[in-house]
Order: C-alpha cells, then sequence, then structure tokens
C-alpha cells in the first residue's frame, strides 16, 4: 500500500513580493540553488514562529542579497508578524559555511530527524500541562457552580484530547517509539545524544550504548475478511453473475458462489450456509443455531438440505448414525482421500 502523501495545512507565499516589502536587494544565487524546507518542516516552523517568536534572525550579504532566511520571512509573513531591522542583519560567515548547514539540515537521516523533533515533542508536552490546568479550573469552577444550584453533576462524555505523544508524531511524522526513545537519550545521556544528532551513530546505537529500551512498534493489524461464521441473522446474498443456482424437486434451492453454498426453502425464513474452513466442511444457518461440521463436500450438501427441510435436530441425528460414515468412507475410497473423522 502506498504511503499517503503529506498535505501542507499553510500555503507557502512567493518570495519575490516578500523580498521587495523588507527591501532586500534579491537572493542570493547560491541560496536560491538550495532546495526548500519539505511541506511537513514548514508547517512546524509556522507553528513554532507563532509560539515563540523569531528566533533566527534572516541574514544578508554585504550588498543586501538575502542568504538565509527563505522560510523564516514565508512564515512571518503567513502570521503577520512584522519582521524589526535588527532581525535583519548583515553576516561576515562564510556564504559556502551557511549553505553547505542548509543543505545537510535538509539531508538529515531517520535518527537525526528523530532528536530534532524532540523540541515539538516537549512543547506538546508544555501545552498539555497548560490545558490540565486550565481543565481543572474549569472543572472546579463547574462543581462550584452545580453545589450552588444543588444539582448533581451528569455524565457528560467528552472526547478525549490527543496525547503530546500523539501530536507530536503526527505533526514530524516520527514514529511514537523514536520520539520516546530521543526523548529519554537526550535526557539520559546528552553526549550520546549529540552523536546521533550530529550523524556519528544512529538512534538504535545510541539507545543501546546508552542502556536506553526502546519501545516496541506498534503494528497495524491487517483488515480481515468477516467469515461466514458472523452471519447469525439476514439473508446472504449472492450476484447471479457469479452463482450457479439449482433448484430441487423438494423445493430446496442451492445457490454456489465459489466454494460456498446457500440453501434456501420458500417456507423456511432463514437460510443454511455450508463452506470449507481448514480440512472441514461448516454447515450453519441464519438463525443462529449451533454450527455442524462435516468431512467434505458431498455431505454437506446432503446435510445442509435436510437442515432447510426438516430442522437442525435431523441433520444432527444423520451424523450420528454409522451409516452415515460408511458411506463417507466408501466414498472417499473411490476418491483416494483420507477420511477426517469429526468428533
Amino acid at each position: 500500500m502506498a504511503k499517503k502523501k503529506y498535505e501542507s495545512r499553510f500555503c507557502r507565499p512567493a518570495i519575490r513580493p516578500l523580498i521587495e516589502h523588507y527591501g532586500i536587494g534579491g537572493v542570493h544565487p547560491e541560496c536560491e540553488a538550495v532546495d526548500e524546507i519539505s511541506p511537513r518542516d514548514f508547517d512546524l516552523l509556522v507553528e513554532s514562529i507563532s509560539r515563540r517568536g523569531l528566533l533566527r534572525p534572516i541574514l544578508i550579504d554585504d550588498d543586501g542579497m538575502l542568504i538565509d532566511g527563505r522560510s523564516r520571512l514565508s512564515a512571518c509573513h503567513l502570521l503577520g508578524i512584522e519582521i524589526p531591522d535588527d532581525q535583519i542583519e548583515i553576516t561576515d560567515k562564510s556564504l559556502g559555511s551557511i549553505i553547505e548547514r542548509n543543505t545537510a539540515a535538509r539531508n538529515l537521516t531517520k535518527s537525526q530527524y528523530a532528536m530534532k523533533s524532540v523540541q515539538v515533542l516537549a512543547e506538546e508536552r508544555d501545552e498539555a500541562k497548560q490545558r490540565r490546568r486550565d481543565g481543572g479550573e474549569k472543572g472546579r469552577a463547574n462543581r462550584a457552580k452545580l453545589f450552588e444550584l444543588n444539582a448533581l453533576p451528569g455524565n457528560s462524555h467528552r472526547r478525549r484530547h490527543p496525547k503530546a505523544l500523539e501530536i507530536a508524531a503526527k505533526k514530524t511524522g516520527v514514529a511514537r517509539s523514536d520520539l520516546v526513545a530521543a526523548e529519554q537519550l537526550t535526557k539520559l545521556a546528552p553526549e550520546i545524544a549529540a552523536d546521533v544528532n550530529s550523524g556519528v551513530c544512529s538512534l538504535d546505537e545510541g539507545c543501546r550504548n546508552a542502556g536506553v529500551r526502546k519501545r516496541a512498534k506498534r503494528r497495524s493489524m491487517k483488515k480481515r475478511t468477516a467469515s461466514f461464521g458472523s452471519y447469525t441473522k439476514g439473508p446472504i446474498v449472492f450476484w447471479a453473475v457469479d452463482s450457479l443456482i439449482r433448484d430441487e424437486p423438494t423445493g430446496v434451492r442451492e445457490v454456489q458462489c465459489g466454494e460456498v453454498m446457500v440453501f434456501s426453502h420458500p417456507q423456511v425464513s432463514f437460510q443454511v450456509v455450508a463452506y470449507p474452513r481448514r480440512t472441514k466442511w461448516v454447515v450453519r444457518a441464519t438463525d443462529g443455531s449451533k454450527f455442524l461440521r462435516v468431512p467434505s463436500r458431498e455431505s454437506a450438501r446432503t446435510i445442509s438440505s435436510l437442515w432447510i427441510q426438516n430442522g437442525r435436530d435431523a441433520a444432527s441425528q444423520l451424523l450420528k448414525q454409522k451409516s452415515f460414515w460408511r458411506q463417507e468412507k466408501e466414498r472417499c475410497d473411490k476418491q483416494k482421500k483420507p477420511l477426517i473423522c469429526i468428533s
């Protein structure tokens, strides 16, 4: 299954009008040659600036050409934040070092990106604490109001707010187990965390060296198709184009679709279905009664026809007769198949 493409929540504006608005001469060709950050990283940048403001200044060279800060300019424009003059600096750093740093930041390994995402998790945990404080104050105020009105609080079912770990994992695209491991590694072994952050070792190697136990990733359960055992009520319908229909003189209609056989009668309100399961055949009715197990397709057809005409008790009594199993044994001997005894 193809991985779902990330859809950005913020539309990145064009850089040219922003350059003219802030009085910058233009974008340096070396800076323009560096790829822009991914849509997910741009969303995280916008949220970070909205919470903490612009922390890193916009860098220009002596000629007034932009060499670092395209994404920060776009994020501030989206948020309606005016950048002061002191946040646009003329840098004396070499252009090569700035370009190399930006290029490395866009080619982070999976472990490095997990370490970078720890800051997002920390911010979400702080917001979760603030939500709990606000919720506690609101709850106490509501209880006091109900106490004054001499009313009992009702059972209001509110939807649980996502946990900080869930929000951070969804924003960054990093697995929860990797986020927790990176957070613990940062707290318990800062030196090893710095090695992982710089790309010296991977996150798994850093966790093993620091003795941090990494949680197992949650495996997605494959969606299973419903078995015929779940049909306890209601009729079973097959497309006529895929089915073979056979009417017996007794009024029993057999509909066969693949390996499944469905038996019905105009005077009976339920249906009987027979289908293979591993080495046996299962016969059951849609009225919810207990199923029966038989060894072959022929016996399943016989039991199903008897069940739909005379009821389950008659079909169960037939299974207890020795003559029935003798006939099954003779049929299996002719076909050179082993007889599977049903206990």
